[in-house]
């Protein structure tokens, strides 16, 4: 579990560091990273997935074979996993793209019940500008032109992990009771936070 708390405190600190995020209904804070954390950790670590090998390695150094996956992961979506890094690896993005590509995940104001969905599009918006910004830094050619669609693309396809999610929730009681402890500690990181910043 503490590696579990390490990511939530990890991902409230991001998520405080972007611009608008701590302008946004506390509430709505706390909803975004709650329901899009499973993509936005995914886009982070995917690169680190060898599907012809059938090994993941997350940046934190964590190795786990594909056989092993259903142990930790919902069952049946091990080969999700690898087939969705497989895809996601074909486009390539710059680190600044692909960090703002991610940042973009958090934004997803379908995925959470929010109290002030136009200022979550706004910032949907202003990242989508940043993100086009950062392609329109590519050389002239071919490249650049498909930037931003392939990472729209990329960011449309991983949108699939909520679908493995929702499919399997309530298959494996201890995943549920996972999930709900990472929103309870979620919950408490954002208000601890709130409460240093004031």
């Amino acid at each position: 579990m503490k590696s579990v708390r390490l990511w939530i405190s990890r991902l409230v600190r991001f998520g405080k560091r972007i611009p608008g995020f701590k302008q946004l209904l506390l509430e709505d804070q706390i909803n975004l990273l709650k329901y899009n954390q499973y993509e936005f950790r995914f886009f982070g670590t995917f690169k680190g997935f060898n599907p012809k090998l059938g090994v993941a390695v997350n940046p934190d150094g964590f190795c786990c074979h594909n056989e092993e996956y259903p142990k930790i992961h919902p069952l049946g979506a091990n080969d999700t996993f690898f087939e969705l890094a497989n895809s996601l690896n074909r486009p390539k993005l710059t680190p600044e793209e692909h960090i703002v590509a991610q940042t973009m995940i958090l934004f997803f104001p379908d995925r959470a019940p929010l109290k002030d969905r136009a200022a979550v599009e706004a910032m949907q918006t202003m990242l989508l500008t940043c993100l086009e910004f950062q392609i329109n830094k590519r050389p002239p050619g071919i490249a650049r032109v498909r930037g931003l669609s392939h990472a729209i693309d990329m960011l449309t396809t991983i949108r699939q992990l909520s679908i493995v999610d929702d499919r399997n929730r309530g298959k494996e009681g201890w995943i549920d009771n996972l999930k709900s402890f990472k929103f309870k500690l979620l919950e408490d990181e954002i208000h601890s936070f709130t409460k240093v910043e004031n």
